[in-house]
């Protein structure tokens, strides 16, 4: 058990890592899953399935063991990992065996890697459905209630983390796509000034001229004003500039 308690120490610390240590969210979700997967209370492999796209995906497993076990769920899409995702709830299967009919494709790869048993939990947290984390036993221990109640704490805690993951990446994004939208007004604005001085038209009339010039050309608004700032005029048409010529 000591062991155990380190391991679990170990994967709060990593859980407990600031938000802005990874460069994007994805990092950030194969961190959390990581240190999930480096904590299987006292059990051998572990797991951490992922539904965040609209469909499950396997994000990190522990070993050989536990890879064949979610890749035959996902080939099948049947299995303790995916109806604990599914259905919102604590799948436990004990034993596994070749009679496990439920399941025929998981429990003929269980067998033949030697898994015994199988804990899957849904990972929630406000509400917001994450995932699922599954623990794979290949031993005689099999789990008992005091292995359901730490892993079902460890879960939440997991859940938790791939939520503030979430909200903390999507508010970068959010932040991020500001940033370029008020930059995006400046140099629109400076451009709508140029061709006004340079024209003699109103702010409308200026605007108008960096639309079409964006349609005719097909570029980005912004990118016209960019060259509109740059050289003080608008962009010309190739094709027009070498009939001029």
């Amino acid at each position: 058990m000591p062991q155990v308690s380190h391991a679990l120490a170990q994967s709060f610390i990593a859980l407990s890592s600031p938000l802005d240590q990874d460069d994007n969210l994805d990092r950030a979700l194969v961190r959390i899953a990581q240190a999930a997967c480096a904590a299987p209370v006292g059990h051998d492999e572990a797991a951490v399935t992922l539904a965040l796209k609209g469909k499950p995906e396997v994000v990190v497993v522990q070993g050989p063991a536990s890879f064949a076990l979610e890749q035959a769920q996902l080939a099948s899409q049947a299995g303790p990992a995916l109806d604990a995702l599914r259905n919102r709830r604590v799948t436990f299967v004990d034993p596994i065996s070749s009679t496990t009919q439920r399941w025929p494709e998981f429990a003929a790869a269980a067998v033949e890697h030697d898994v015994t048993h199988s804990l899957s939990l849904p990972l929630i947290c406000d509400n917001s459905l994450f995932g699922s984390l599954t623990i794979y036993g290949m031993d005689s221990e099999h789990f008992d209630r005091s292995d359901l109640d730490r892993v079902q704490r460890f879960s939440q805690y997991v859940a938790t983390a791939i939520g503030n993951a979430q909200t903390y990446w999507r508010s970068v994004e959010i932040s991020k796509n500001l940033s370029v939208a008020l930059e995006t007004r400046d140099v629109i604005g400076q451009a709508k000034g140029i061709l006004m001085a340079t024209s003699a038209i109103n702010a409308d009339q200026a605007f108008a001229m960096l639309r079409d010039a964006s349609q005719h050309l097909n570029r980005k608004l912004r990118d016209i004003a960019v060259e509109v700032t740059l050289t003080g005029r608008l962009p010309r048409d190739p094709e027009q500039h070498d009939k001029a010529l």
